[in-house]
């Protein structure tokens, strides 16, 4: 005998499946729109933030790398870029097998003191993938003028520090106000492919000519548009937030500086906070 057969009731006329008209879908659109309106630049704020906090505690490690090589070496810096005239094979973060070419993330002379990969973090707000000849630097300068090198000063002309020697950074005993010399910051230069690393935070005028300035590097990427702001650390240890002083807009490659928030942190004497003292 066959099962009956079940028969599903038949809804009632009128009583069809309610469903979004067009302007109620038009209605939640714009409310869902209005929303990310809202939210947008809060979370662009906190991403922004973010970054900046991560850059400050790469740099602090930089910072500590810097104090450990000094204390293993007789209270002597690191050298920044030993026999860059003629080598030129070595940076503070690394080295390479000849005078051109990437730079590998060993065999500087901070490598060692570095993180367990002996790499340097990468600031996550230095956006750009144009190859820079400093590349994997992680976005970071350091004071190679006066602190990554040895100068003596010209007894003709005071504000004139030639170069003694570059296969050793200063010693301490020479900065007799660490807290206000800079050690590392936020760095990159502009040139005609775009904003590039570089690993070297330039002073505001070359130690060898005073009154000629080199390109700026110091790189202020982090901060609102309208205050634009780098993260440094200085000889001391201490690591803190810089507005952007003052700029240029005229440089070696061309491009302004000034366009990519390029510049030094204040508008003192030249070289303050970057010399001996």
């Amino acid at each position: 005998m066959p099962p009956p057969t079940t028969h599903l009731p038949t809804p009632p006329a009128g009583s069809a499946r309610p469903a979004f008209t067009l302007i109620e879908l038009l209605v939640v659109l714009a409310l869902l729109s209005l929303l990310l309106t809202l939210l947008l630049p809060a979370l662009t704020s906190a991403r922004a933030a973010g970054h900046a906090t991560s850059c400050l505690s790469n740099l602090r490690q930089l910072a500590i790398a810097l104090d450990a090589y000094a204390l293993e070496n007789r209270g002597y810096y690191a050298p920044g870029a030993p026999q860059i005239a003629t080598l030129n094979r070595t940076r503070w973060f690394g080295s390479r097998p000849g005078p051109s070419g990437p730079f590998a993330t060993t065999g500087g002379p901070l490598s060692d003191y570095l993180a367990s990969n002996q790499s340097v973090r990468r600031c996550p707000a230095l956006l750009t993938t144009t190859l820079g000849f400093e590349r994997n630097a992680g976005g970071y300068g350091y004071n190679n003028a006066f602190v990554g090198s040895l100068r003596s000063r010209d007894p003709a002309d005071p504000n004139r520090w030639p170069l003694a020697t570059d296969l050793t950074g200063s010693p301490q005993a020479r900065f007799a106000h660490p807290a206000h010399t800079l050690s590392f910051a936020d760095a990159a230069l502009v040139t005609t492919t775009g904003v590039i690393e570089y690993s070297f935070i330039e002073p505001d005028q070359w130690p060898d000519y005073p009154g000629h300035p080199p390109d700026p590097s110091i790189h202020f990427r982090h901060g609102p548009p309208r205050t634009p702001l780098c993260q440094a650390t200085f000889l001391d240890g201490h690591a803190t937030t810089l507005p952007l002083g003052r700029t240029t807009e005229t440089s070696i490659y061309g491009p302004s500086p000034a366009a990519t928030n390029l510049g030094w942190p204040t508008t003192e004497q030249p070289n303050a906070r970057f010399d001996y003292n």
